[in-house]
């Protein structure tokens, strides 16, 4: 039953574990080029467009999401 109710369970931890993958994946990039200060700097902006790109994809998505849900449950 358990395993039920987690497969039909909404992604939301993926809010939380998002921005701490990206933290823990420019911490090590910085330690492991510290003498290419500018490779460091483009990896961070890159990793940073990226997750501003899939959050706005997200809230788009969750915007759609709650958009069609209002318009089904209006009489």
């Amino acid at each position: 039953m358990s395993a039920l109710g987690e497969s039909t369970k909404p992604s939301s931890p993926v809010w939380c574990v998002w921005p701490l993958t990206v933290k823990l994946t420019s911490n090590f990039t910085m330690n492991s080029t510290q003498e290419t200060h500018t490779i460091s700097s483009m990896l961070l902006e890159t990793c940073r467009r990226r997750s501003a790109l899939i959050m706005t994809k997200l809230w788009r998505f969750t915007v759609v999401q709650i958009s069609s849900v209002s318009v089904i449950c209006v009489p």
